[in-house]
């Protein structure tokens, strides 16, 4: 459900959901993609740059966790997972913090 939403958030449509296949049109063509954003930092990095990309959002990823703030507003935190331990790997609290900023974004 996550890699779903990650994967609507930079553009893409499900296509197949039981081979986890995306499909996005440029220009006459379709192209066709499979994402694991939960174990592939190649996948997960595009949606961190997007939200880079945002105006005035920056995201900060440290040894223990993500901070995904507004520095336009004072530097509201709008995600902050450092405190969370259960977290074995960096990509999995880079993971959360997409997920949870992409529900705030769309709200």
């Amino acid at each position: 459900m996550n890699n779903k939403l990650i994967a609507e958030f930079l553009g893409w449509t499900l296509d197949n959901q039981e081979l986890n296949s995306y499909r996005k049109k440029t220009g006459t063509k379709f192209i066709y993609k499979k994402f694991d954003f939960e174990n592939d930092w190649n996948d997960l990095i595009e949606a961190v740059e997007k939200i880079e990309h945002i105006d005035s959002i920056d995201v900060n990823i440290l040894t223990n966790g993500t901070r995904i703030y507004e520095w336009r507003t004072g530097g509201e935190v709008i995600v902050d997972n450092s405190a969370d331990i259960s977290f074995e790997h960096k990509i999995e609290h880079v993971y959360d913090a997409v997920v949870k900023f992409i529900n705030w974004y769309n709200k």
